[in-house]
């Protein structure tokens, strides 16, 4: 048995040498070890990252869709409106018209009655108004989505319109 002792601890201690079990703990290695802690946690961070960055430009997409949805929306109630003002306003005068002719008729029992006829065509801005509301509309057809865009397009117009057709 002293025999086979002998042998067994060279070997054992042989064994020791190539796998390192007997080396001294390299400083190395407990750097990789840290660099390799540090790495886990900065990947972990940097797909938490990404998750919020995703989840934020989602979120962010469907704001920019519902607001746009929400100007289109207030563009078109908006002409809606200028339009329907314009149409007032070229009743209220007819109705002038109309009430001064009937005022006219009342004053004097031994005249006739004055009869004025109703402008032909009513104005806006000295433009016809269907003339008008066809450059209005033009101009919200071309900004939707731009007011000042569309007072300046509609000014140029009338503009252009009033030259063209000076008295």
């Amino acid at each position: 048995m002293a025999g086979s002792m002998k042998t067994t601890i060279p070997i054992f201690l042989t064994a020791l040498l190539l796998c390192g079990c007997g080396q001294k703990a390299d400083s190395r290695d407990a750097r990789i070890a840290k660099l390799e802690t540090n790495y886990t946690a900065l990947a972990s961070a940097v797909r938490n990252l990404k998750e919020v960055v995703a989840e934020s430009l989602t979120n962010t997409t469907s704001f920019l869709i519902a607001v746009k949805n929400d100007e289109t929306k207030r563009a078109g109630l908006e002409n809606e409106l200028r339009r329907a003002l314009a149409d007032q306003e070229a009743q209220t005068e007819t109705l002038k018209v109309i009430l001064s002719n009937l005022a006219a008729s009342f004053q004097s029992p031994r005249q006739p009655p004055r009869v004025t006829t109703p402008p032909a065509t009513a104005y806006r801005d000295g433009v016809p108004l269907a003339v008008y509301n066809s450059i209005a509309a033009q101009a919200a057809r071309e900004w939707p989505n731009d007011y000042s865009m569309q007072v300046s397009e509609i000014k140029h117009q009338v503009e252009a319109y009033q030259k063209l057709h000076k008295p």
